[in-house]
């Protein structure tokens, strides 16, 4: 398949909008009491709705689907050595390319993974512990207009 032949996948495109909620709903304050070791980040992804914007409630196969593909998290904690040399705790020549704050995508797979209920009668919240080489990127734009990528 040639570079012409490519398709370009908009991650505006498919999966669940949730561009109407605000960011306080998607990513509801948690302490995670837990500090993470070495180069390891805490991540909190993005809460999975449980109905649409007009009250339609979501069917439990598009919520797993939603919080299966879902790729976008909110950086809580990073470790001592996370974005510097693992062997001089250096910062690395590019510098450090997330902080606490930042909107970051995630690999669907890997990290340690659990989910906290907040019992507030919403989904619960996913929080996942990661390499920091395993972010795969920094969110620029609204992270409310990402959806997650279905096939």
């Amino acid at each position: 398949m040639g570079a012409s032949e490519l398709e370009v996948i908009n991650p505006h495109g498919r999966g669940l909008d949730v561009s109407d909620r605000e960011l306080a709903d998607l990513f509801p304050h948690i302490d995670t009491e837990f500090e993470p070791f070495g180069h390891r980040v805490v991540v909190q992804l993005r809460r999975v709705v449980e109905k649409t914007a007009s009250g339609i409630i979501i069917s439990n196969g598009t919520k797993e689907t939603e919080a299966y593909n879902g790729q976008v998290g909110l950086l809580l904690k990073v470790g001592p050595l996370a974005f510097k040399n693992r062997t001089t705790a250096e910062p690395w020549p590019e510098g450090v390319w997330a902080a606490v704050g930042d909107y970051v995508k995630v690999p669907r797979w890997g990290g340690d993974r659990w989910t906290v209920d907040l019992r507030d009668g919403m989904a619960p919240i996913s929080i996942a512990v990661l390499s920091d080489s395993d972010l795969i990127g920094k969110y620029t734009g609204d992270v409310r207009k990402v959806r997650a990528h279905l096939m």
